[in-house]
């Protein structure tokens, strides 16, 4: 068995959980895994700022996993963050044909049945 250390980046937590390092790393940025704070100095300044390397707690790492263990329950959707792909689509304008299947009228070509409106 391996001993993993107590911080890592994001490399490492990538192979330690076994979730592909870009998943990850978007579970960091969206709040569901918290990174650790490490302070640190600007070279040029000398005033504290937070360290641009992103590591993350095992216990952490643990916690995750644990609460996101599969059970036979079915998930409730609530607990879901809003993603950047979420919020691009719910952005996306519709296309003429969803307009019309979200009222619920069928999707009839031009010219056959209902009259298109430009």
């Amino acid at each position: 068995m391996t001993d993993w250390p107590l911080l890592m980046d994001l490399k490492t937590a990538s192979r330690y959980t076994g979730i592909a390092f870009w998943t990850v790393r978007g579970l960091v940025i969206d709040g569901w895994i918290h990174r650790a704070n490490i302070p640190s100095k600007n070279r040029e300044t000398g005033q504290p700022q937070s360290s641009r390397r992103i590591l993350v707690y095992r216990d952490e790492l643990d916690a995750f996993l644990r609460a996101r263990r599969e059970r036979n329950v079915q998930p409730s959707g609530d607990d879901q963050p809003m993603t950047t792909a979420v919020k691009r689509a719910e952005r996306r304008p519709k296309t003429r044909t969803q307009d019309r299947r979200s009222v619920g009228e069928s999707a009839v070509p031009p010219g056959q049945g209902q009259a298109v409106q430009r």
